[in-house]
């Protein structure tokens, strides 16, 4: 089911969470359970609970708006919104009226596009930063899929770099996949931030988990560093992959009790700072969150401001080490500029009817294949 940020006529705890007159939303929003629980993870976690119900009235969204969820003849789930329009107008009112999710979003695109002029190596330098096998062929793969990722992240809130981690891992070197992966993700989670309008009571609430975050940030470029050459990063993608199928294949059969574990939460956050950095995967805290916590304000815009934090101290953290320079942040940043065309893309594609269990199954079926190849590939030469 795709959801869509909207605004409403009265203050409500949904008010509270989504936040009002919204004017743009290329990133569909969680909605929760009829039990509290949140679904559709918004990034790096999760297809979605079975089971979803909107709490909220859908009323006018500024930039898009969208019908209300449908199904099909035996009552399932289609991933559908009929009535998609665009409305440019009020986004550029808002921006001008310095509205706080307008700006966010301009200042995350402005940066990308920024890097990807200003930091343009040249045609004749378009492929030195990746090795002497790689043409232009392939990064005209690469950008492809992180189109058609955006679009998929666009139209029903999918984990944008479940998909394109392991498929650019397997064209180009791993370690300079998870290296210019962390820019679409890091604006990407801006604009989560922006259209959930998270902002610093979050922060101030929940600042023990973001500074374990950050501190398994740093620990994870710092093993990155220390690692990135070798079959180890993309066995652990491969690891990663495979358990995150594991566990949404898991809930199909497996019901959970909710509860409440600050510890717990404490260390989760610290191990997907350092997984993100890692591999540039991290369901870790948004199955977390999903499973056990279920507090939509923590699920919704609370990983934006989480993960946007992972992702800043990892660009910081490999500029340091010396990790990434100005080719890398280059190609990062036109990856995430062509991954905002496909999340627009994937907004008009909410209007098309299909099935999100099949969907499911169908995603969940392809990156368990993707995840077999490359432990196929690394385990032998990790372990034999």
């Amino acid at each position: 089911m795709v959801h869509v940020l909207t605004s409403g006529s009265s203050k409500s705890s949904d008010d509270d969470v989504y936040g009002s007159e919204s004017a743009v939303s290329i990133v569909p929003a969680a909605s929760t359970s009829a039990t509290g629980r949140p679904c559709a993870p918004t990034q790096l976690g999760g297809l979605g609970n079975r089971n979803k119900a909107w709490n909220g009235e859908a009323n006018e969204a500024p930039l898009l708006r969208a019908a209300r969820p449908r199904t099909d003849g035996d009552g399932r789930t289609l991933m559908a919104a009929d009535e998609a329009t665009i409305n440019p107008g009020r986004f550029l009112r808002n921006l001008l009226d310095f509205r706080y999710r307008e700006v966010t979003m301009v200042i995350a695109t402005g940066a990308v596009v920024a890097g990807s002029i200003a930091l343009f190596p040249g045609t004749e330098n378009l492929t030195r930063g990746i090795q002497s096998n790689v043409g232009p062929g392939a990064i005209a793969l690469l950008v492809l899929v992180a189109v058609a990722a955006g679009a998929v992240k666009g139209a029903i809130g999918f984990g944008y770099a479940l998909i394109t981690t392991p498929i650019f891992a397997t064209v180009i070197d791993p370690a300079l996949a998870v290296v210019i992966l962390a820019i679409p993700p890091w604006m990407i989670n801006l604009f989560q931030l922006a259209e959930t309008n998270t902002g610093t009571e979050y922060v101030r609430r929940e600042k023990t988990l973001i500074a374990l975050a950050l501190v398994g940030a740093f620990a994870g470029v710092f093993l990155f560093a220390a690692f990135s050459t070798g079959p180890a990063i993309p066995f652990l993608i491969g690891v990663m992959i495979f358990g995150y199928v594991l566990f949404q294949v898991s809930q199909s059969f497996v019901t959970i009790e909710g509860a409440h574990h600050p510890v717990a939460l404490g260390v989760v956050g610290l191990l997907e700072g350092v997984l993100l950095s890692v591999a540039n995967l991290g369901p870790l805290l948004p199955a977390y969150l999903h499973t056990f916590e279920r507090d939509t304000d923590r699920y919704v815009g609370g990983l934006g401001v989480v993960l946007g934090a992972i992702f800043t101290a990892k660009i910081l953290g490999l500029a340091v080490f010396g990790v990434i320079g100005s080719y890398q942040v280059w190609l990062g940043s036109v990856i995430a500029v062509v991954t905002i065309v496909g999340m627009l893309l994937g907004s008009y594609l909410r209007r098309l009817e299909i099935n999100e269990a099949r969907f499911n199954w169908a995603v969940n079926a392809l990156l368990f294949v993707i995840s077999l190849n490359i432990l196929r590939n690394t385990i032998p030469a990790l372990f034999l």
